[in-house]
């Protein structure tokens, strides 16, 4: 399991919206915490997964299109050079021990229950079951580009711009 350091640069006004992004990426988090640090146009996540990188990319691309301008994906190791205060950088690297007094943060085991049951989510529930409620609840959420969104995109950047899940509403199109 990797540790890792998103940081989302973009419009993050409120907190509800943080916590909305928050909730986007929970189904790749396997740490007991997903901590995160908010600033006006800057939102970094500290997080660890068994996912791994390259499976991350399409996922955050895909499901939090539209709501970030751009994003940088680190592994965090003994290379990273982080400049913060003590105290955010304590809670935002520490996805083991809860932070009471900060509320950006996102315990992972009270996330992991289904909305109409008291009980807790177990293994023996399944995986799909948790995830297809997660991305349920995601859809109603996720605002998918439109076709004249993306070749806006490919006009202004170029094609090498386009997130596979573009590429992918592209490919289909047609279909």
């Amino acid at each position: 399991m990797k540790k890792y350091l998103l940081s989302l640069h973009g419009e993050f006004e409120t907190k509800e919206m943080c916590q909305a992004i928050a909730t986007t990426i929970t189904p790749i988090v396997d740490s007991p915490h997903l901590k995160f640090s908010h600033r006006k146009k800057n939102l970094l996540f500290c997080f660890e997964s068994e996912v791994h990188s390259e499976e991350l990319v399409p996922y955050i691309q895909g499901t939090l299109f539209g709501l970030y301008d751009y994003y940088i994906l680190s592994v965090v190791d003994d290379n990273l050079s982080v400049s913060m205060d003590e105290t955010t950088k304590g809670h935002l690297f520490d996805v083991h021990n809860d932070s009471e007094d900060v509320d950006m943060r996102i315990d992972m085991r009270k996330e992991m229950f289904f909305p109409d049951e008291t009980n807790f989510y177990s293994e023996e529930d399944g995986d799909s079951a948790f995830i297809e409620t997660i991305l349920n609840e995601l859809k109603t959420k996720l605002k998918r580009p439109s076709l004249d969104e993306i070749l806006d995109k490919i006009r202004d950047k170029g094609i090498e711009s386009i997130s596979p899940y573009e590429k992918n509403i592209l490919d289909n199109f047609g279909k």
